[in-house]
């Protein structure tokens, strides 16, 4: 498995995070600069996804001090550290 790091502005991307977190690879996806309503639709897109193929979602922004809106999707068989995803999001 690899990290896909994506950046989002509008749903009509939503393949774009199933794609690959289907074929097993981890997704980080920055949700900065969508709209509210979008953000939320692909938060909620990212959380079935999770559930159905029984993966983890992690916000990789929520205890950092940042205005950027940052998650990732890793599949259950996938093992990265919160360290190597927020290194991809270019968070550190």
């Amino acid at each position: 498995p690899r990290i896909v790091a994506i950046s989002l502005t509008s749903f009509n991307d939503a393949a774009r995070v199933g794609a690959p977190f289907r074929e097993g690879d981890a997704v980080v996806f920055e949700l900065t600069d969508a709209e509210r309503g979008a953000a939320k639709r692909f938060v909620d897109f990212a959380a079935g996804l999770c559930f159905a193929l029984e993966g983890r979602m992690i916000n990789l922004t929520k205890v950092l001090k940042t205005d950027r809106k940052v998650f990732a999707i890793v599949p259950k068989d996938a093992d990265f550290s919160n360290a190597e995803l927020e290194h991809e999001a270019g968070l550190r």
